[in-house]
């Protein structure tokens, strides 16, 4: 009696086990920030389409409580990341927001952190998205 219950009870550990990884697993790859940074700005684009002003773009992100505004700059446009200081800015003004992190279904040890930045002219016009995205070991 005592060993049915020794090998029911590690069935259930092992049956919780699974359904927790599951869930984990779909968690994961139903997160939208896991996409490949093409797609993901073209989903930005649809959003905040190109020749979108300034202060509509920045009424979408503060609509959005996923996303945290890093950086707003009236002075000067992004540069692009990893790159030498050397390049140009893209654009004449720039937002900076932290979209979210997420896990890859590959490697769960790495955290992927998404940064989208937009760009924009003199007269606060969007002229560019750029997804960023950098990598931490748990």
């Amino acid at each position: 009696m005592k060993k049915n219950r020794k090998v029911i009870m590690s069935f259930l550990i092992l049956l919780l086990f699974v359904i927790l990884m599951i869930i984990l697993l779909v968690t994961q790859l139903s997160n939208p920030l896991n996409k490949p940074n093409e797609e993901l700005r073209n989903d930005i684009l649809q959003l905040t389409p190109l020749g979108t002003e300034m202060e509509s773009v920045i009424a979408i992100i503060e609509n959005n409580n996923k996303w945290e505004i890093r950086n707003i700059s009236y002075e000067f446009g992004y540069r692009l990341p990893n790159v030498p200081t050397t390049h140009p800015r893209v654009g004449e003004k720039h937002i900076n927001v932290y979209a979210g992190r997420y896990r890859s279904p590959r490697n769960f040890f790495i955290n992927t952190y998404v940064n989208i930045l937009w760009g924009f002219d003199k007269d606060g016009v969007l002229i560019d998205v750029y997804i960023w995205k950098t990598y931490d070991t748990i």
